[in-house]
């Protein structure tokens, strides 16, 4: 899919969503959520040669991998966050939030440790 299809999808998706709200809650929050998974299924699609680039890329330090899981743990919970606020449960929306950024500074501790290392060793 182009791009303009892509939009045409979030046009479309958004409309419904709001139009089905109205009456039915869970349903529009359906519909939302299946627009979502229809369009980054479509954006995943595109970043084959992103992936290609990315893995040559990791091949030359270990510590490449640490932002790229972190980058993917906040592309995640943004999601589950969003979709929390747009059920209207705030509890669970700031839960998820917690958790996603005590996730990323936890898989970061050996960047953080491997830095330090080297600033202790310059000064």
């Amino acid at each position: 899919m182009n791009q303009l299809s892509i939009f045409m999808i979030i046009i479309a998706g958004v409309i419904a969503s709001l139009l089905v709200k109205k009456y039915e809650q869970s349903l529009g929050l359906l519909i939302s959520v299946v627009a979502g998974v229809i369009i980054i299924a479509e954006g995943l699609k595109s970043f084959n040669d992103i992936n290609v680039k990315l893995n040559s890329f990791t091949e030359y330090s270990e510590f490449f991998k640490i932002p790229l899981k972190a980058l993917g743990i906040t592309i995640i919970s943004q999601i589950c966050i969003a979709l929390c606020d747009e059920a209207g449960d705030k509890l669970l929306s700031f839960t998820a939030s917690f958790t996603s950024k005590l996730s990323v500074l936890i898989i970061s501790l050996p960047l953080i440790e491997e830095i330090l290392t080297i600033l202790n060793t310059a000064i």
